[in-house]
C-alpha cells in the first residue's frame, strides 16, 4: 500500500497489474509506502483511510493469468498444456477462484488499466493535486500514446 499524506490519496497494488512500477512511479511523486500486514481490503491495522482518494490497477485477466504462469514457472516458453497443469494443481486456480484476482476493487474510487496505465495514472495524480511534471518514472509500465 502506498499513500500521500498530504494529498489524501492511496494506492492498493494487484499483483500482476504493473503495480511495482507504479509504486516506483508514486514513491517518486511523494508518496511513502505503508508497512505492516495487509488485510483483503488491502489496509494494514491501525491506518484509518477516511477521507483518502483510493486507486488500484487492474488488467484483462487472461494477461493476468499469463503472467503468473511465467512468475510461478520462471522458465518460458510454456504450452497450453503448462497452462492446464497449473489449473488442475490449483497453484493460482485458488488466486482466480477466491475472487482474489481484483480483491480491491470494492475499496477503490479509481480502477487504472494496465492498458493505458500511464493516462489513468496522470489523470489521478493531477485531479488529487499532485505535482508530477517530468519526475514520474514510467520505466515498466506499459507504453501507450497519449497524444
Amino acid at each position: 500500500m502506498y499513500h500521500h499524506p498530504e494529498k489524501k490519496l492511496l494506492y492498493l497494488a494487484h499483483p500482476r497489474t504493473a503495480s511495482s512500477a507504479t509504486a516506483n512511479a508514486l514513491l517518486g511523486v511523494g508518496f511513502k509506502r505503508y508497512p505492516g500486514r495487509h488485510h483483503h481490503d488491502g489496509i494494514p491495522d491501525g491506518f484509518g483511510r477516511e477521507g483518502y482518494r483510493v486507486f488500484c490497477t487492474v488488467r484483462n485477466p487472461w494477461d493476468t493469468i499469463i503472467s503468473w504462469m511465467f512468475f510461478l514457472q520462471r522458465e518460458p516458453p510454456f504450452t497450453v498444456e503448462d497452462l492446464h497443469r497449473e489449473a488442475v494443481e490449483k497453484r493460482f486456480s485458488g488466486y482466480v477462484r477466491d475472487e482474489r484476482l481484483w480483491w480491491f476493487l470494492p475499496y477503490a474510487h479509481d480502477v487504472l488499466r494496465y492498458e493505458t496505465l500511464i493516462p489513468d495514472l496522470v489523470c489521478v495524480l493531477l485531479e488529487g493535486g499532485v505535482e508530477w511534471g517530468s519526475c514520474l518514472e514510467t520505466d515498466g509500465m506499459p507504453s501507450v500514446n497519449v497524444g
